[in-house]
């Protein structure tokens, strides 16, 4: 998947990821999802999809972009961090 290919999947992380600290650990976070959602768009590219529709399909899996880094917070929103493992879970992954 190209660079070209994956520009919604990095439009949608830096929209989850606004207005949030950029801390090494938020880093790896947003780098680990990016890099699920990347091998989930390669499935579906090897499933049929183009590279495109594949991304986009990846996304709309994973859900609401707000609500994925809200549910990394500790419900007062996204002002904590849980172990990569829980953002994972909440990634669908």
């Amino acid at each position: 998947m190209s660079n070209a290919d994956t520009s919604n999947i990095h439009r949608y992380l830096d929209d989850a990821f606004a207005g949030i600290t950029v801390t090494p650990e938020i880093q790896d976070l947003k780098e680990e999802i990016r890099g699920n959602l990347a091998a989930r768009a390669g499935e579906l590219q090897a499933d049929g999809l183009d590279a495109v529709s594949a991304a986009a399909a990846a996304i709309s899996e994973l859900g609401d972009s707000h609500d994925l880094v809200d549910s990394l917070g500790d419900g007062d929103g996204p002002s904590t961090l849980p172990p990569a493992e829980s953002a994972c879970r909440a990634a669908g992954r």
